[in-house]
């Protein structure tokens, strides 16, 4: 018959359910860094594709974006809105198109819906535009002629102000200390605890107590 001493019953019941505790307990901020950690670089990943994205298209395609600072295209296209266009050839354009065409002695190109389109002869691949803001009530006072221009492909109100202001000096000095605090903590190597885990009780090995007269 085997009897399990006392020793034998304290070593079964020692510790080891508080040691499992504390290492879940360890385990929590590691595991919650290193999400915030996925998020932070996901975030940046998703921006810096975005920002390629934009850098191929624009090449490829002639894209580029205008701000609208004026209400003459109001309200289709009211002060403060954003819109992509692309080149286009002369040619293309049709009335009722917006486009963006320089005006000479001015540093700003207008941005006006085309209301009237006509070729000129010595010049087969130019065309003389007359254009109009949506708010105005009249015409621009002389036609343009170019041999291509500004499509105006969508647009977005507000998105103008938005980005304006992404470009004003204070915004992106402190838009460039966030981005590098967060990269910065994201690569930082976690702090490694210095405090020792608790050492398990070792079981002590089982003795017997056998009845008298009877040998192991």
């Amino acid at each position: 018959m085997t009897i399990a001493t006392l020793g034998d019953v304290r070593s079964t019941s020692s510790g080891h359910p508080a040691q499992d505790q504390e290492s879940t307990e360890l385990a929590e901020p590691r595991t919650s860094r290193g999400r915030t950690k996925s998020i932070v670089l996901a975030v940046a990943g998703i921006a810096g594709l975005l920002s390629i994205l934009w850098l191929v298209a624009s090449l490829v395609f002639g894209l580029s974006v205008i701000v609208f600072k004026t209400g003459s295209m109001a309200p289709t296209m009211p002060a403060g809105s954003m819109a992509i266009t692309r080149w286009v050839p002369a040619a293309a354009i049709r009335v009722g198109d917006v486009v963006t065409v320089p005006v000479p002695g001015k540093v700003l190109p207008v941005t006006h819906r085309v209301v009237s389109v006509a070729t000129i002869p010595a010049v087969p691949d130019d065309r003389s535009l007359v254009l109009k803001g949506d708010d105005n009530l009249t015409p621009d006072q002389v036609p343009y002629t170019v041999g291509r221009t500004k499509l105006v492909i969508f647009s977005l109100p507000v998105a103008g102000t938005v980005l304006a202001l992404f470009q004003t000096p204070p915004f992106i000095g402190l838009t460039s200390l966030i981005v590098a605090g967060l990269l910065l903590w994201a690569f930082w190597p976690a702090a490694r605890s210095t405090a020792s885990a608790p050492t398990p009780n070792r079981a002590h090995p089982a003795r017997t107590t056998l009845p008298r007269g009877e040998r192991p």
